[in-house]
């Protein structure tokens, strides 16, 4: 979660328009922006430009990384929402079947599933109780990290805010953050680099190499604030290096619906009952 002192999201039209004005047509890749203070505001201008797509009552899809998430809204503007159902649907599983992951019912009912046997689920007992439903604790009920792009906005402010902290705490080393608008897959974005090198306590990846450098750039649309891709370059002390290792994060990627199609209402209705079992056995 952010820190209360970061500015919150712009949601003013005069004061988004100037904003706009301000840095869109401001920084390139040769004249970037390297201000962290300047870098907070951008990202939270991108973070409102997201968060204002939430504006009628209803169901907002979202993909990310295979999995696909169900958001409900009843109050618009009201930083709060009320439902989310969120599974795979891969081709590993049974056809047919939708892996999901959690729900939160409409009448305030929540649990995380499993699916071990890949055509079926069940619930288990959380291990915290759950917080408010309201933005911020998103994350919690769809139980990933950043899945929809105002959390995601939030884990790159928090980096510029405290970057000796923010990953690999006990190595000392020198972060550059710096940030540029452009295009990617033909969409106007806002290109964030950030650029680490490590000092001391080198991660090691999975192969044994250490790294000395992460370069990561992330692509966030200026169309409405959504993350599209991050690409990393890994470069180590060996002298090896991993060139162009892709995250393709989608956030960027929204419908709305005015109610669940038929599918998606009726794994709805089955997590519901499950859901309700479970908690009267417990």
């Amino acid at each position: 979660m952010v820190n209360e002192t970061v500015p919150k999201p712009v949601t003013e039209e005069n004061n988004s328009q100037a904003t706009a004005k301000d840095w869109e047509s401001l920084y390139t890749e040769y004249n970037p922006v390297t201000d962290p203070q300047e870098l907070i505001r951008i990202l939270q201008d991108l973070k409102g430009r997201f968060l204002n797509q939430f504006d009628k009552p209803g169901w907002y899809q979202l993909e990310m990384l295979g999995e696909t998430y169900w958001i409900h809204v009843s109050v618009p503007g009201s930083e709060r929402f009320d439902s989310v159902l969120s599974y795979i649907e891969n081709e590993k599983y049974s056809e047919g079947f939708l892996n999901p992951n959690s729900f939160f019912s409409l009448d305030g009912h929540y649990g995380r599933m499993r699916s071990p046997t890949l055509d079926d689920f069940f619930f288990v007992h959380l291990e915290t109780e759950s917080p408010e439903a309201i933005w911020e604790n998103l994350d919690y009920y769809l139980a990933c990290d950043f899945c929809v792009a105002s959390e995601h906005i939030d884990f790159l402010t928090q980096w510029i805010r405290d970057p000796d902290k923010h990953i690999s705490e006990k190595s000392l080393k020198e972060t550059f953050f710096s940030g540029w608008t452009g295009t990617y897959e033909g969409q106007p974005v806002f290109i964030l680099n950030i650029n680490v090198k490590f000092l001391t306590n080198y991660p090691v990846t999975g192969t044994g190499e250490q790294v000395e450098i992460e370069d990561n750039f992330y692509y966030i649309s200026l169309a409405n604030g959504g993350t599209i891709d991050e690409n990393t370059d890994w470069f180590y002390l060996s002298g090896n290096k991993d060139l162009d290792s892709l995250t393709p994060y989608n956030l960027h990627k929204i419908a709305y619906f005015e109610t669940l199609p038929e599918h998606v209402q009726t794994l709805y209705d089955e997590c519901y009952k499950k859901l309700t079992e479970f908690e009267g056995q417990n």
